[in-house]
């Protein structure tokens, strides 16, 4: 396993409407056309974000919702025990 090698590992839990934001903005970027670049994100990666979500191992440091009221960024983190 390579979590055996890692000196340290940090999950940011980010909420599915911000990865499907995000993942649609960067299909925009390569030319997809709003439609498209939605779609793709929606069947996609989202679901492959929601699949490492559940398969993830316990972090080290795990940062709560990193993305606040009207997309601020917001810090804070919890070591895991």
């Amino acid at each position: 396993q390579l979590a055996n090698i890692w000196d340290l590992s940090i999950w940011i839990e980010t909420p599915e409407e911000v990865v499907l934001e995000r993942c649609t903005q960067r299909w925009l970027d390569h030319g997809h056309a709003p439609d498209a670049a939605h779609a793709r994100a929606a069947s996609n990666d989202l679901p492959n974000a929601q699949r490492v979500g559940k398969m993830r191992l316990t972090a080290d440091i795990e940062i709560g919702d990193p993305v606040g009221e009207h997309g601020q960024a917001v810090r804070g983190a919890s070591v895991a025990n």
